[in-house]
């Protein structure tokens, strides 16, 4: 169950071994600091406070990356043999 006590940027959100410290930007697993680079935490930081909710992929290099253009579906093909892979 996340635990999320509030106090403007001082908040800690807990799951299970899971806590964040969003003020101190400090994560445990078990009680055990793990280290992220900025864009882990960020990226982690985004999906604690969209928790439930779906999350585009331009919302993502918006937030994460903070790019601002308009990102468009691009499409790949791959070539498999004689067929092609979409």
């Amino acid at each position: 169950m996340a635990v999320q006590h509030a106090g403007s940027e001082e908040s800690v959100f807990v799951l299970d071994n899971l806590k964040v410290d969003f003020a101190n930007r400090q994560v445990f697993i078990n009680d055990t600091e793990i280290h992220l680079t900025p864009i882990e935490y960020r990226l982690l930081s985004i999906l604690i406070k969209h928790a439930g909710k779906v999350i585009t992929h331009s919302q993502l290099l918006r937030e994460v990356w903070d790019w601002r253009m308009q990102i468009k579906t691009i499409t790949c093909a791959f070539t498999w043999g004689n067929s092609v892979i979409s």
